[in-house]
């Protein structure tokens, strides 16, 4: 996340040297606003005044990347736990 204030005496943009990425999400004024990709770096629409700007960066996939990853691991430790269970009882007879 990165914040800024800026002030301009008109309607005007905002130029952020900053790479644009499908990540970043962007608000002023704690309104959702969008991102324009200026050959490939970020800048947003901004009003006359002060201008609050916010910048954050969720990482694609992450998310999802995390329950695959909670699944994957509930379903290995279930996996070792029947072949612990298996392995005793087998171990008995």
């Amino acid at each position: 996340m990165f914040a800024s204030t800026i002030y301009a005496e008109e309607d005007t943009y905002a130029f952020f040297s900053i790479p644009d990425d499908d990540g970043w999400t962007a608000s002023i004024d704690g309104e959702e606003t969008k991102i324009i990709d200026v050959n490939g770096f970020m800048a947003v629409r901004i009003h006359a005044g002060e201008n609050r700007i916010v910048f954050r960066y969720e990482v694609p996939g992450l998310k999802a990347g995390i329950a695959v990853t909670t699944v994957g691991a509930v379903i290995a430790l279930v996996y070792l736990a029947v072949v612990r269970i298996k392995s005793r009882k087998r171990d008995l007879l």
